[in-house]
């Protein structure tokens, strides 16, 4: 299921970048198209991680993964044939998934005991909000436009969600670890046992509507917040925690130290949120201007405002 689910993948992704939808129908159809694009690969991810992943195989799938991901790009760059770049594109993003999958796979195997799991997710969502709404955070400076070949590196390593008709135009990013982590997620809940449908059946529709927010509202402002760059990996710990929340069996230290990642992480990134958006920007000397002897106005450097992406 899961290499169908890969298959599946390759094949909307080249009907959505050729299809002619009416305009009457377009808002909707881009929904569907949206939902279907992170729905596929979570149903894969689930069934994947049925299977009893030793380093062994993970590892394996790491590998694979990067090179299909790495050598097809590769090889789309110079081709002029649209379609077969979209083609090569395609299977490239292919390889993004496998690899994210192999990574997560690899991880969820070190971990000897459910209850790390509770910490795991409590970390990684504080982890990704400072990452995403910190100005010092990698993705912030990324979505920020302050460093445009960080943002370029990021949006090349990430998992594209197409617009429809529109080839080499996606809609949205969603960045790699998203999936790492999911897939990391299922492969422990299913070796340990715990709530792997329930699971499942509320995190598809839970990232499908974060989703439709980062498209729909992605130049809504709330606060200092754009809701164009949100971090994904808070939704999908609150879902692991919630839907699996009667399956831990803390211990008096265990509970201890949970709590106190969570009461510690929580002071320092509301205290680094607020910190770094109530500071003042800091001035912009403006760049010395050499006169031009040939009479021409000098260019100025500008960057592009990044498009809306679904972050890590």
């Amino acid at each position: 299921m899961f290499l169908f689910a890969l298959l599946a993948i390759v094949v909307l992704r080249l009907v959505t970048a050729f299809a002619q939808v009416p305009i009457a129908v377009l808002g909707f159809a881009s929904i569907v198209v949206s939902v279907l694009f992170i729905a596929i690969p979570i149903l894969g991810f689930y069934r994947g991680a049925s299977f009893p992943w030793t380093w062994k195989e993970a590892l394996l799938a790491v590998v694979c993964g990067g090179l299909i991901q790495f050598l097809f790009a590769m090889a789309a760059t110079p081709v002029k044939v649209v379609f077969l770049s979209a083609v090569l594109m395609a299977c490239s993003q292919t390889g993004l998934l496998l690899w994210c999958f192999g990574v997560g796979a690899l991880l969820a195997s070190i971990l000897k005991d459910k209850n790390v799991i509770l910490p795991i997710s409590i970390f990684l969502a504080l982890f990704d909000i400072w990452l995403v709404f910190a100005p010092e955070g990698i993705a912030s400076q990324a979505i920020g436009g302050k460093r445009p070949e960080l943002q370029q590196m990021m949006q090349g390593l990430s998992y594209q969600v197409p617009a429809l008709g529109g080839y080499a135009r996606p809609m949205a990013y969603v960045g790699p670890a998203d999936f790492l982590f999911i897939a990391m997620f299922f492969v422990a809940l299913f070796r340990f046992k715990m709530r792997t449908r329930e699971t499942f059946l509320a995190l598809v529709p839970t990232l499908a509507v974060y989703l439709l927010v980062v498209l729909m509202f992605g130049n809504v402002m709330v606060g200092p917040f754009r809701l164009g760059a949100l971090p994904a990996l808070l939704p999908i710990g609150l879902v692991i925690l919630l839907v699996n929340w009667g399956e831990f069996r803390l211990t008096k230290d265990e509970l201890a130290s949970t709590i106190a990642v969570f009461v510690i992480g929580s002071a320092l990134v509301t205290w680094r949120l607020i910190v770094s958006n109530s500071a003042p920007e800091p001035p912009v000397a403006p760049l010395r201007q050499e006169p031009d002897l040939r009479g021409l106005t000098p260019a100025g450097w500008t960057v592009p405002a990044p498009p809306d992406r679904f972050p890590s």
